[in-house]
């Protein structure tokens, strides 16, 4: 008899309850989250709700700001990278491999880089 079938079966199942039980929990949160909103006063709302966007503002931003940082270290290192093959390739075959325009090459060769 085949016993892995029945206790992948078994498994899978408790997984699944597991999981089904984690988020009928986080639903449950979020409702009480909501029921406690409902009950401010007009004034606790609005500034509760002006809170939650200054959060989500601040979040955006230093969401932004890792994405631009990132976004430069990885232009930094490609221009590095095309700095190295100046000597040992042409401009056309640099630009193949690193993606950066002739233009851009040509300045780097030229030092402006």
């Amino acid at each position: 008899m085949n016993w892995r079938s029945p206790l992948s079966f078994w498994l899978g199942l408790r997984l699944r309850v597991e999981t089904d039980h984690a988020m009928a929990e986080l639903r449950l949160n979020r409702l009480f989250e909501v029921a406690a909103v409902a009950r401010f006063s007009p004034s606790e709302q609005a500034a509760y709700h002006h809170s939650l966007k200054h959060y989500w503002d601040l979040a955006n931003v230093v969401s932004a700001a890792k994405r631009r940082g990132y976004e430069a270290g990885l232009r930094q290192a490609v221009l590095e990278r095309a700095a190295l093959l100046l000597d040992v390739l042409d401009d056309a075959t640099i630009s193949q491999k690193t993606g950066l325009a002739i233009a851009e090459i040509e300045r780097l060769r030229a030092g402006e880089g």
